[in-house]
Parts: structure tokens; C-alpha cells; sequence
């Protein structure tokens, strides 16, 4: 998972240059969908190759990006869409376990 995560992350020298430009983001989500893969996958699986409760959801949103681009206001959206696998299994707190590539989700 955390290598997931710095996947979608800059490295830290470039924080310090995004950061001059003051960039905000956000996602605004469109919508969550139980991809038609996962059935194959789960069927495909080993016993107790996955936790128990694994599910997986593909999210497709818009991407938007603001700041400033020397002293103008600059702003770009983007469709994006990326699959989260999540443990929950009962009577417990449910855990992220991967993220897929942006715009690389599972199908």
C-alpha cells in the first residue's frame, strides 16, 4: 500500500516547486462501480489469498487542478479513474489495501 500511495505523490524537491505556485487539488467524484473483473478475480483466487471482506471499486471523477502559473490564475480539469481494494471483514474496521495506477483501473 505505501508503495502505492508514493506512486501518486511527488518527491519532495517537487513539493518545494509546486508550492510556489500555490496548486490546490480535488476530485470530484462521478461515480463508484464494482468492476466486472472482480468476479473472474475472486473466482480465480486461491483460498485465503485475500482477506476475508475484499472487495474492489473503480472510481472515475474529474480532476481538478488551480493556482498560479507566474502571475496568472491557471486552472485544468482531467477525467481520471483508478481502482481501491478494501478489506472489511465482520465485526471489524474495514483496511485499504491497494491502489491501482491513475487511469489504470481494473475493468
Amino acid at each position: 500500500m505505501a508503495s502505492d500511495v508514493r506512486g501518486y505523490l511527488p518527491l519532495p524537491e517537487m513539493w518545494e516547486q509546486l508550492s510556489a505556485y500555490g496548486t490546490r487539488q480535488r476530485l470530484d467524484v462521478e461515480s463508484v462501480t464494482l468492476p466486472d473483473a472482480w468476479t473472474t478475480a475472486l473466482g480465480q483466487a486461491a483460498p485465503g489469498q485475500l482477506p476475508r471482506g475484499t472487495s474492489a471499486f473503480t472510481i472515475d471523477g474529474t480532476r481538478l487542478r488551480e493556482g498560479t502559473w507566474g502571475m496568472e490564475d491557471a486552472r485544468s480539469t482531467r477525467h481520471v479513474s483508478f481502482t481501491v481494494f478494501i478489506a472489511c471483514p465482520a465485526h471489524e474496521p474495514c483496511r485499504l489495501l491497494r491502489i491501482s495506477k491513475l487511469d489504470r483501473p481494473l475493468e
